[in-house]
């Protein structure tokens, strides 16, 4: 190459880089882009529910437009998949979303990290002031246990940063009674639900104008002594009570024979039940213990019994009046007895092919395990005698407990029990080990987010599951989630990358059950960008 030319490549590829200059010197036919599928359902569904409620102007006007638009679209990216918030960047890059463009995790901490308590706050009052009819909220009070995404991080998952154990957080879903969209959500720091955090809630619930009338919760989340200071405030409310606790075993027993007898039956929602009513009186009594020392004892007495001792003495103790509903279920006490099989199996393979394990403590005294005299010989069978006194009858059965006078009915309970059990499963992916290392989780200021966000989505899915819990026969969850799945497949083809060009997108046609799901949910609050329903042949 001459000097002169040479100076002339310098300056120009200085200029305007090396890829040009290579593009002049060795010109190339420019392709038009390949057409690719885009995924659109979240946007039509998830977007009508939103315009329907408001929810994105309240979000853009609270948080700004910026991070109103991201966590509108987080929320319709948990509704949509579940799962870990971590793992939303393969989300970002098939579906269309508020944002429109890709969101890596460290944008999802940035956004995690821009959410303030008072801003949450503010909103809740906001999206509270905006139902007409805010008396007769229902309290929900949901397990959110620490569930593992990687093992290789179990290790790290459950503690701060001064590596101390975390207990599993709880939470309270509000949500007015016979609406599916929630009010505000509040986090209880582990432990167990008390006085104190309920009148916590109460007080904020009585500033955003909100009037409980009920609380709903698990045996688990509530002490006996919580429980009497219901009783003794009042305060209505229904709790699931084990089976194998020793008072509620005697009650579902004595409802099994009464049931068995009847034969009655109804389907309702989930399956067949068999349901029956005993009228009790809660009793807060005094039992010995070995020390010396009298523990105090709760449990609710059918009224046809004799009182014990210790109650009949104590005069001046009011005995509450409440409800246990005994509801039993074929279906669910049939696959809990041979999923208990199966397991006890498989761990009898497993002691056979390990000489040097031990059993489990769930299984170990339904095994009997006897060494040989050979190295490495051993012999396991299952002790029928105490296959036997376990009490299987029981698996299928449910106790609520009641002081709710509108809880009359066995099956009214049973229908708010599944419905906490409902919301319960979705804020189980609120703390995962994934998110806990990826986004700092510790943080209190970023639970608190993550919780919001959950929230958020518990309107798309509730909106969603209402069309399901009215049918008697209908199973919601089993429906949400094709449902979902049905609304993730709706995608169209683009034939360019101009979205204002959008007359080249081709529209597949819909399946007999999408036609279902863009006429229930799009209907009249359809005003999304990009999807044109006239190309469809649904009426509207």
């Amino acid at each position: 190459m001459e000097p002169r030319d040479l100076r002339v490549f310098h300056a120009f590829s200085n200029k305007y880089g090396l890829e040009v200059l290579d593009h002049l010197l060795n010109p190339r036919e420019i392709r038009p882009p390949a057409p690719r599928a885009i995924f659109f359902g979240p946007q039509l569904v998830f977007g009508s529910i939103a315009e329907k409620y408001g929810l994105a102007d309240r979000l853009r006007e609270i948080f700004g437009p910026e991070i109103g638009d991201a966590l509108l679209a987080l929320s319709w990216r948990l509704a949509s998949d579940g799962g870990a918030l971590a793992e939303s960047e393969a989300w970002f890059e098939q579906f269309e979303s508020p944002l429109g463009m890709n969101v890596s995790n460290k944008d999802v901490a940035g956004i995690l990290e821009s959410v303030t308590k008072e801003d949450i706050s503010f909103f809740y009052d906001v999206w509270a002031g905006s139902f007409k009819k805010k008396a007769g909220a229902v309290l929900y009070v949901l397990n959110s246990k620490p569930r593992l995404g990687r093992p290789s991080l179990s290790a790290t998952w459950g503690h701060d940063a001064h590596e101390e154990l975390l207990p599993p957080d709880r939470h309270i879903l509000v949500r007015l009674e016979g609406s599916s969209a929630p009010l505000f959500a509040w986090t209880l720091e582990g432990g167990l639900l008390d006085e104190k955090s309920l009148e916590g809630v109460l007080q904020f619930a009585e500033k955003l104008g909100v009037k409980p009338i009920r609380l709903v919760l698990d045996q688990d989340v509530a002490s006996d002594e919580f429980v009497d200071y219901l009783f003794r405030r009042e305060f209505p409310f229904v709790r699931n009570v084990e089976v194998t606790t020793k008072w509620a075993k005697k009650i579902v027993k004595g409802g099994r024979s009464v049931l068995g007898s009847l034969g009655a039956a109804r389907f309702f929602r989930r399956g067949e039940y068999h349901a029956d009513s005993v009228s009790c009186r809660w009793t807060r009594a005094l039992s010995p213990s070995p020390k010396g020392r009298a523990n105090e004892e709760f449990f609710a007495e059918p009224v046809k019994s004799r009182p014990t001792a210790s109650a009949a003495k104590d005069e001046a103790a009011e005995r509450p009046l409440c409800l246990a509903h005994v509801v039993f279920c074929h279906e669910f006490g049939l696959r809990r007895e041979i999923q208990f099989s199966v397991e006890l199996g498989e761990e009898r393979e497993r002691l056979m092919a390990d000489p040097e394990a031990a059993p489990k403590k769930e299984f170990e005294r339904f095994l009997i395990v006897t060494e040989g005299l050979r190295q490495k010989e051993r012999h396991v069978v299952q002790d029928q005698r105490q296959l036997s006194a376990e009490p299987f009858h029981l698996d299928g059965s449910f106790c609520f407990l009641t002081n709710d006078a509108s809880l009359a009915s066995p099956y009214s309970a049973l229908s708010e029990h599944l419905t906490r059990t409902d919301l319960e499963k979705d804020f189980e992916d609120v703390m995962n080990d994934l998110d806990w290392v990826e986004f700092s989780l510790y943080r209190k200021k970023l639970r608190e987010a993550r919780v919001f966000l959950q929230f958020l989505a518990e309107i798309f899915l509730g909106e969603i599951r209402a069309a399901f819990a009215a049918e008697p026969l209908g199973q919601p969850e089993r429906e949400l989630r094709e449902t979902l799945a049905r609304v993730n497949g709706l995608y169209k083809i683009r034939f360019n990358d101009d979205e204002d060009d959008e007359d080249r997108d081709f529209f597949p046609a819909l399946t007999e059950a999408q036609r279902k799901i863009v006429k229930t949910y799009v209907k009249g609050h359809y005003k999304t960008r990009g999807v044109y329903p006239d190309k469809w042949d649904v009426d509207f």
